[in-house]
C-alpha cells in the first residue's frame, strides 16, 4: 500500500513537470526517486516473476506450493479442449503444433516440416493452422 501511494505521488509529479515544462533537471531528480522506491521494494525481481510466470493469479499465489509449468499445461489443455471444434479429431497433434509454433517464432517453418515433427499429414497442418487462424489462437 505504501509502495502504490509514493509511486501515485512520483506520478503526480511528472505530470505536473510535463504540463509546466520544467526543468530536465527535475524530470532527472524524479527518476532518481522512481528508481529508488523501485530498489527498495524490489519491483524488479517482481516484475521478472510476472513475466516468467505470466500473471496468472493462481500460478503467481500458488508458485511456492505448485508446480507452475503443470498448471499452465493443464491450463493449455483444458483450453484448447473446450474451445476446439469437433472437426479436430487429433486434440493432441493441435496442441503439440501450438507449442512448436510458439517455439519456433522468428524460425522459418514448412508445412511438411510440422507434418514430419507430429506425424500426421500436411493437409492436417493447414487445416490446424486455418482453424488456429479463424479462432484467434494465432
Amino acid at each position: 500500500q505504501e509502495f502504490k501511494k509514493q509511486l501515485t505521488g512520483i506520478t503526480s509529479q511528472f505530470q505536473d513537470i510535463l504540463l509546466k515544462k520544467d526543468s530536465v533537471l527535475n524530470l532527472f531528480q524524479l527518476a532518481e526517486k522512481a528508481h529508488t522506491l523501485i530498489k527498495k521494494y524490489d519491483i524488479g525481481v517482481k516484475f521478472n516473476e510476472y513475466l516468467l510466470k505470466g500473471g496468472f493469479p493462481k500460478v503467481v499465489a500458488d508458485s511456492e506450493d505448485n508446480d507452475m509449468g503443470k498448471y499452465l499445461r493443464d491450463l493449455l489443455t483444458t483450453t484448447i479442449a473446450q474451445d476446439i471444434s469437433t472437426n479436430i479429431r487429433d486434440t493432441q497433434a493441435f496442441e503439440r503444433l501450438m507449442v512448436i509454433l510458439c517455439l519456433s517464432i522468428g524460425s522459418s517453418i514448412s508445412y511438411k516440416n510440422l507434418a514430419e515433427k507430429l506425424g500426421i499429414d500436411e493437409r492436417s497442418i493447414s487445416k490446424y493452422l486455418d482453424h488456429y487462424s479463424e479462432t484467434h489462437w494465432a
